[in-house]
Parts: C-alpha cells; sequence; structure tokens
C-alpha cells in the first residue's frame, strides 16, 4: 500500500514529503491605517515550520520531552527564504508576546496586533512564532513583501496552524 504523500509550502519552493501527519501554516498580514482602522492591504502567504520544531513535535509524541509552548511573536527585515534549519529570524528587529491564541479542532489559530508605535523606521519583511521572550525555539518563519512601518500603520498577523492526518 503507497504511503499518503503531503506538501510543505515553503515560500516559492515545495518538498514532497512521505508522511500521514504534516504540520503546515498559513499566514495573512493585514495593514491598516492606525487612525481609521481601514485595511490598506492584505498578504496571505505559506510559511516554513521549522526542522526543530517537528523534532520537538516528535519528541513529545515519543514522550522524550515537555512541551514547548509558542509565546512570542517577533518581526525582521530579513529577505533571505526560510530554511527547514533556520533556528532565528535572520534580522529580528522586534518581539512581542502573542497577541491571542484560538485552539480549534486540528487547528491552532495566534494572531498579533503590531501596534503604530512599534518597530517604526524598519522595512519588515520576515515574522516567527517563539517559544521565549529571547532566544527560544523557532516553531516557524515567513518572509513577504516589505512593510514601511510607520507610526501611521498597524500590521496584525493571524497565523494558523494546521495539523493535517493522511
Amino acid at each position: 500500500m503507497p504511503r499518503p504523500v503531503c506538501w510543505e509550502a515553503s515560500g516559492l519552493i515545495r518538498r514532497r514529503l512521505r508522511s500521514p501527519l504534516s504540520l503546515t501554516c498559513n499566514v495573512t498580514i493585514e495593514l491598516r491605517d492606525a487612525a481609521s482602522g481601514r485595511l490598506l492591504r492584505r498578504m496571505r502567504r505559506h510559511n516554513l515550520v521549522t526542522l526543530v520544531a517537528r523534532n520537538a513535535i516528535r519528541d513529545l509524541l515519543n514522550g522524550v520531552s515537555t512541551p514547548a509552548t509558542i509565546t512570542h511573536f517577533a518581526v525582521g527585515t530579513g529577505a533571505t527564504a526560510p530554511a527547514a534549519t533556520d533556528a532565528a529570524l535572520q534580522t529580528e528587529v522586534f518581539r512581542d508576546m502573542v497577541t491571542k491564541r484560538t485552539p480549534d479542532a486540528g487547528k491552532l489559530s495566534l494572531q498579533y496586533y503590531l501596534p503604530s508605535t512599534a518597530a517604526n523606521g524598519y522595512s519588515l519583511t520576515e515574522a516567527g512564532l517563539l517559544t521565549a521572550a529571547s532566544g527560544g525555539l523557532l516553531v516557524a518563519r515567513v518572509t513577504y513583501q516589505p512593510i514601511a512601518k510607520t507610526a501611521s500603520l498597524q500590521v496584525i498577523y493571524n497565523w494558523d496552524l494546521l495539523i493535517n492526518a493522511g
């Protein structure tokens, strides 16, 4: 009997994985006018779940480790495409606690609200989910078209981690 084939998206690169269980993420980034809240732009991206995060899930299922909780969100200015071996953002400029967490059947949705007062003066091109206020495990990373962050802009990141079977 052939094994199911799953696809993992990593920016523009797709790799074929042979596994009945996969973890994928989808990211929606909304740029909003800070004064009116009006939606200015929406981007949808697929990100990469890092190898260290997949190994942590493996170890958890094997009973060898305690769970690592996603607690923080970071943005940066790095433009290198995400790689399975990433351990940090390429050029992190700001990190904060995740704003909202919503568990659902086979899915965890995370939201981060980057206010108009944070990360101003940077051209943001990457984001990541992490397990600590500094250092920690990089669970997932995404790159995207530059966002020129100013005080007149707030950015909302909606990150869906989907656990797919078969």
